[in-house]
């Protein structure tokens, strides 16, 4: 069902995420990737390919009023302006009086040299550490770029191995690995 991991080294945000789709019962590799660029955002996403699919292609960014914390702006415009996207393409849950984006589906955002968590129930987290796994097989890369935290290799290559050893480990997680770069000008390239 996925694997997606970020992680931030000297404000340059990097992603990883590997190809797969999956129900339980099979799996597809897909062409259409899981990272993307949006505006001056890098994000990748895991569960819902439509949910993914409605970020990348309807949404735009709204205005970040200045002087605005970049925290608040994204916990407040952006989660706003995400809710009413997602109620407009009828792709909200309700789980209980809040909205929600269903049980899977989460996102990793780059954002202005910051690595933010956007959880399905509209939190949007900063991880201590400088990177962050998320989907079936993000355990598996989380502890693999646990174990890689001391090991002096390129960020790519570190992102590589943590979603390979999702792959190896979770029936979920397939290669091709894909992997994109967000420097401090929020320009996104794919590696």
């Amino acid at each position: 069902m996925t694997c997606i991991v970020g992680y931030v080294e000297k404000g340059t945000v990097y992603m990883a995420a590997d190809s797969a789709a999956s129900n339980g019962d099979s799996i597809c590799v897909r062409r259409d990737l899981k990272l993307f660029n949006l505006k001056n955002m890098l994000i990748g996403f895991c569960g819902s390919f439509r949910i993914g699919q409605i970020l990348k292609y309807v949404s735009t960014i709204p205005k970040h009023p200045k002087g605005m914390d970049d925290h608040r702006f994204l916990c407040t415009h952006f989660v706003d302006y995400l809710i009413e996207v997602m109620e407009e393409s009828r792709a909200l849950q309700d789980a209980g009086g809040v909205a929600s984006l269903g049980d899977d589906s989460q996102f990793l955002f780059g954002y202005k040299g910051v690595l933010y968590h956007f959880d399905n129930d509209m939190q949007v987290a900063v991880a201590e550490t400088p990177y962050v796994s998320i989907g079936s097989g993000g355990q598996f890369a989380t502890g693999a770029m646990f174990a890689m935290a001391d090991i002096d290799i390129p960020p790519k290559d570190k992102l590589v191995k943590a979603v390979m050893a999702a792959c190896e480990n979770s029936v979920g997680v397939k290669p091709p690995v894909h992997v994109a770069i967000m420097d401090r000008k929020s320009c996104v390239k794919f590696l």
